[in-house]
This record gives C-alpha cells, sequence and structure tokens, in this order.
C-alpha cells in the first residue's frame, strides 16, 4: 500500500500515519512552584499556572495504640561492678 487510509478498496489520499512527535518534559518549576510544560526538549517551559505544593494541612488524629510484643528471652548476665569507696 501507499500509507493512505483505505475506505474499503478507496484510497482517500490522506496519510494514515502521523509525523513522529516530541515528548513533551514537566517539570516543577523551584522558585513559583508551579508545574510547567516543555514541548521544545527542555530549552524553555510554560508554566500551567498550577501550583504542585498546597498548603499544611491540619495535624492528623491520634492513632490506635498497638498490640503489646511478645516478651523477649532474658539477656547474658552482667559483668560485675567495681568495689565501691
Amino acid at each position: 500500500m501507499n500509507g493512505n487510509w483505505f475506505v474499503g478498496s478507496t484510497d482517500t489520499q490522506v496519510k494514515a500515519r502521523g509525523n513522529d512527535g516530541t515528548t513533551p518534559l514537566i517539570r516543577i518549576n523551584p522558585t513559583t512552584l508551579e508545574w510547567e510544560v516543555s514541548t521544545n526538549g527542555g530549552t524553555s517551559y510554560t508554566s500551567t499556572g498550577v501550583v504542585a505544593k498546597g498548603p499544611k494541612g491540619d495535624t492528623g488524629s491520634q492513632g490506635l495504640q498497638g498490640v503489646q510484643g511478645a516478651t523477649g528471652a532474658q539477656g547474658p548476665k552482667g559483668d560485675t561492678g567495681a568495689t565501691g569507696a
């Protein structure tokens, strides 16, 4: 075939495949904290106007107490201490 879109056996003269594109790069601007997009390989970026970091939220409530763990084995007897004065 010739790369065109066919309907049945009719050549529509429309290319069936587009040109290869460039994957956009996305970053957070370290100064404005806004999402930015580059479509030229990172040469320049355009802000989306959307802030990537919101305000700090409220402190959450205290969680439930965990279950008591099993008692471990007793360790070895320590060395005798020095005699007092």
